[in-house]
């Protein structure tokens, strides 16, 4: 989603990925390396290097044979990266990684990346000290300039064969800079250092056919089914992607607050959107794009100048306010997950505002109310094009509200991360100055929660102290999510410290779905999501039937299959869980099942 400002080394670097020592390499493509300290040498001597070339094959690409999984399936793993810097002096978002960490211990083996063995120190020490178990964390050596994981990082695709492979798309910092500059440069190929150091393989975005400039797509900046449906929005891809020197070439765009995706009509725009499908098809597997027009308004691309304008709010915490309006924190222009998701194949979780009636009396609030208003209309507006829309399949969409959480106004100044990268940027669209005090709005959102096997992590807002209707909202977000989550574990984490770089905590997450050989060495797997239910056959040809496996046991909780052998399409398996079929074996279609990686116990020790 966003990003933070790192003042010793580079300028914000917002959803890098994070990765993790020792062993986990060797199970992902059937490689093995035994090095986990990557640091700059290592990372020096990839780029350029001819391996990401061999890594794919013509045979590897065929259109169709690999898909982005939805990232509501179970997972081997999740990566994160160790932050290097402070959006807000005194406010350190290590103590969020931390706590989501803590959380994970037990549900899913977590990769980070810290920058070198003294940094590992660092981390190691911090999370201890906090009583963070660390036996399901591994680090590995990667330089890093930011904590995103989401964007920049291996974003992985799988095969019908189960392998799995990490896509390589153009970086420009979230359109705050040109893919060209120094920041852009250094993160951009962090996804081939993460391919190269666990020996995954790699496939590389085609350039534009009139330009031989290669696509810009962060991991954030799309909401995939797992069957080849995208959610993607246009003011990001229009911002990243149309105009001179970029992927679709044509004119660039120019902003317009007045209309829908908040730029003026673009002649060029069409023939874009039809590259960018093409493209989509190519690296994810996409069958269907649907397009929405933006993202919330407190995600609106900081470069775009101070929202609100007409709003004058004189004072905020105690500190004087010099300047009409408000900024938002390094955001990304509108990235899906911060207010639309797929929970299942046809279903989304969407982003709620109800404009509340009470006095704006103050300019705060009305400031606030401007931004809700803001936020209603674009809503539903996204609710109005997917009630119209279907999956891939021909499937209707299901939508289930949850709400926006309580917008919440900050104060950044010098010494703070943001404020310092911003004091120094010079491309503002509005032709502005920065202030000399920095009015910021949050960008908070329930939507942006971490689903991971039997677990789902989501912001809570309410603080002693903060008003009562805050905890209200915290509290229907997790009802919400408990009826599109059965059987899984609703935790509840502090994100705020994130939430002031620009984003939450999925955006500082990067899931790692498994590939084949680690579904054949742990053996165990789980009924499909989608499926919910699968037959248990008694031959592994045959039409007898044993009965039939439910994903969860009737109160709940899961159900596994420890996977005996292979036949064909099917694959025998022992069912264990409290269901009228536990410990019997049997044969179950291939294609109704999915890793299940959390029951996979010593996989991750060295050796």
């Amino acid at each position: 989603m966003s990003k933070e400002v790192n003042l010793n080394r580079r300028v914000p670097l917002m959803c890098v990925l994070g990765i993790a020592v020792m062993i986990l390499t060797f199970w992902i493509g059937g490689g093995w390396t035994t090095s986990a300290n990557h640091d700059q040498v290592q990372r020096d001597a990839i780029k350029g290097n001819p391996l990401q070339a061999s890594l794919v094959s013509e045979e590897n690409t065929a259109a169709g044979d690999w898909l982005f999984p939805g990232e509501y399936e179970s997972h081997q793993a999740m990566w994160m990266l160790w932050p290097v810097f402070e959006n807000k002096a005194g406010f350190p978002s290590t103590e969020v990684v931390s706590d989501m960490i803590h959380a994970m211990h037990g549900r899913v083996h977590v990769n980070l990346a810290v920058q070198d063995a003294d940094d590992e120190a660092v981390a190691t020490s911090f999370m201890t000290e906090r009583g963070v178990p660390l036996d399901h964390v591994h680090f590995y050596h990667l330089e890093h300039g930011d904590l995103w994981a989401r964007d920049m990082g291996p974003q992985f695709t799988r095969s019908r064969s189960g392998r799995l492979r990490i896509n390589d798309w153009n970086f420009n910092m979230w359109g705050h800079e040109e893919p060209d500059s120094p920041n852009s440069l250094f993160d951009e190929d962090f996804d081939r250092v993460v391919a190269s150091t666990i020996r995954v393989q790699v496939l590389d975005s085609l350039g534009g056919p009139s330009t031989g400039v290669r696509l810009i797509h962060e991991g954030g900046s799309a909401s995939h089914n797992g069957h080849g449906t995208l959610i993607v929005v246009e003011s990001v891809v229009i911002q990243r992607n149309l105009g001179p020197n970029r992927f679709c070439g044509g004119q660039a765009p120019v902003t317009d607050f007045n209309q829908p995706n908040t730029y003026a009509p673009n002649p060029d725009w069409e023939a874009c959107k039809i590259l960018v499908e093409n493209e989509y098809r190519r690296m994810l597997g996409v069958e269907k794009v649907i397009w929405i027009p933006t993202g919330v308004i407190e995600d609106t691309g900081t470069f775009r100048g101070a929202l609100g304008k007409h709003i004058q709010v004189p004072r905020v915490d105690g500190i004087n306010i010099p300047h009409a309006g408000v900024y938002t924190l390094f955001t990304t222009n509108g990235h899906p997950d911060e207010l639309v998701r797929f929970v299942t194949p046809n279903k989304v979780v969407l982003g709620e505002v109800n404009v509340s009636n009470a006095p704006a009396n103050t300019p705060g609030k009305r400031l606030i109310r401007w931004l809700e208003e803001q936020n209603h209309e674009r809503l539903e507006r996204v609710y109005e094009i997917l009630s119209n829309e279907t999956t891939e399949s021909g499937e209707p969409i299901q939508i289930v509200r949850i709400p926006m959480p309580e917008l919440i106004l900050d104060v950044f100044q010098p010494g703070d991360g943001i404020f310092d990268y911003y004091a120094a940027y010079d491309r503002w669209e509005d032709g502005s100055t920065f202030p000399e005090v920095m009015l910021g709005v949050w960008l908070a959102s329930y939507v942006n929660y971490v689903p991971t096997n039997d677990l789902v992590l989501v912001a809570r807002f309410w603080k002693p102290g903060r008003p009562l209707r805050i905890k209200r909202k915290d509290d229907e977000a997790v009802n919400v999510l408990k009826e599109l989550f059965p059987g899984r574990e609703i935790v509840q984490v502090y994100p705020e410290n994130v939430v002031r770089g620009g984003g939450g905590m999925n955006c500082i997450t990067q899931q790692q779905p498994a590939s084949a050989r680690f579904d054949r060495e742990c053996g165990w797997a789980k009924v499909q999501v989608d499926a919910q239910v699968t037959t248990l056959y008694a031959t592994s040809s045959g039409t007898s039937v044993l009965g039939r496996i439910p994903r969860l046991t009737r109160s709940g909780g899961d159900i596994y299959l420890e996977q005996l052998s292979s036949s064909g399409s099917r694959v025998k398996v022992r069912v264990v869980g409290a269901c009228e079929l536990d410990r019997r074996v049997g044969w179950v279609d291939g294609d109704e099942v999915e890793s299940a990686g959390e029951k996979c116990p010593g996989v991750y020790s060295p050796n």
